[in-house]
């Protein structure tokens, strides 16, 4: 996989426009997160149950096998029917959770950690959400709000997570701990390369959605909030995926083609051998008329003189504008230098003295050698 993936501009001349009828929309570039189209994606509208795939990743941070569901007094609108105190599988929660949009499901996994609307929200701050703020742990719509764009950038999470990738992509699954155990299904809107997405609706924020694909090397997620139903937001999702299907495509730096950099440092008796070096592939998506020749990379070093700070990045530019840079694997070896011995101030003083006194003797006695007799 590869450590960085950058998305060149696209080219001054205008491109062709989507018809979207939703209130908002984006389609970003999973591996840099850069919106490759959007109407009015930072605009923040009601999100109805986008909560329960927040919900879901902070599950990830306990180590739990089961929890007890507590009913409490909660308004949910869609229930898979838990039972007030009996204990449920979390994996069993997590696929309710998405497959059937079940708030109880939600609620239960909330109650894995003590502060699990915090952590709610400190995972949004962190991966750039910064329009959302989750009120509640199981996706109830009481004035939440979020973006076309932060909604995205979840689901790139779930893209990026393996772990997480697998309730995402579902479309079916048994549970063990519930009381029936009825497979609970989806269907995932139809499109080549399709590898996940999540779906929600409500009276307010009527239908929002996100789904992912992949072609030719490219990931892409798009988003809708407000379409008017299901299938309006299934036709625009395709609009926008094809877009960035069509507009853009992928390009690869090889490693093998980014010589690796050395420095040698000197520091007291220790020399420094730093090398630098490419230790993965790097994708680059360009608008797909963009001549791939323009690419270039050149180094750039950070604190080159200390051995202890030194960094150096891969800068990779397009027609000499940089696009993006990337912080390349320093390997370094060390070796003790003997340095040749030297004399001192105070040795030199004295030897001097020494020569000197040896010369004045020297030469007292050969003045009296040499002295004519009288």
């Amino acid at each position: 996989m590869s450590l960085l993936c950058l998305c060149m501009p696209m080219p001054a001349q205008a491109q062709d426009s989507i018809d979207i009828s939703s209130a908002s929309c984006v389609l970003i570039d999973n591996g840099s997160g850069a919106r490759l189209y959007e109407k009015d994606s930072t605009t923040p509208l009601a999100s109805a149950g986008m909560g329960r795939l927040m919900d879901v990743m902070v599950s990830m941070d306990s180590n739990s096998d089961t929890v007890t569901y507590k009913a409490g007094d909660h308004p949910y609108k869609t229930k898979i029917g838990l039972t007030d105190g009996a204990a449920y599988n979390v994996e069993d929660l997590r696929y309710a959770s998405i497959l059937a949009n079940g708030e109880d499901a939600a609620d239960a996994l909330s109650d894995l950690n003590d502060d699990t609307l915090q952590r709610m929200n400190g995972k949004a701050a962190k991966i750039g959400m910064t329009a959302t703020t989750y009120t509640n742990t199981y996706g109830y719509e009481d004035g939440e709000t979020s973006t076309a764009y932060d909604i995205a950038l979840l689901a790139r999470e779930f893209v990026r997570n393996e772990d997480l990738k697998i309730y995402y992509s579902a479309d079916r699954y048994t549970p063990t701990s519930f009381d029936n155990n009825q497979q609970l299904s989806r269907t995932l809107m139809s499109y080549d390369g399709i590898i996940g997405g999540y779906e929600t609706a409500s009276d307010q924020a009527k239908t929002v959605a996100v789904v992912s694909a992949e072609r030719n090397g490219m990931s892409l997620t798009a988003a809708v909030m407000g379409a008017a139903d299901k299938d309006t937001a299934e036709k625009e999702l395709t609009l926008l995926l094809n877009y960035g299907f069509d507009h853009y495509k992928n390009v690869t730096i090889q490693k093998e083609n980014v010589a690796d950099e050395t420095l040698d440092l000197t520091r007291g008796n220790t020399q420094y051998h730093i090398t630098f070096s490419l230790k993965t592939d790097i994708n680059v998506l360009m608008a797909a008329d963009s001549d791939e020749s323009s690419l270039s990379t050149s180094v750039e070093y950070e604190n080159k003189d200390d051995p202890d700070a030194v960094n150096a990045y891969l800068v990779v530019k397009q027609d000499g504008r940089e696009a993006g840079k990337m912080k390349l694997d320093k390997t370094v070896k060390k070796e003790k230098v003997t340095k040749k011995a030297g004399i001192g101030f105070f040795d030199g003083f004295a030897i001097f003295l020494a020569v000197l006194f040896t010369g004045l003797y020297l030469l007292k006695h050969l003045t009296l050698a040499i002295k004519p007799k009288e």
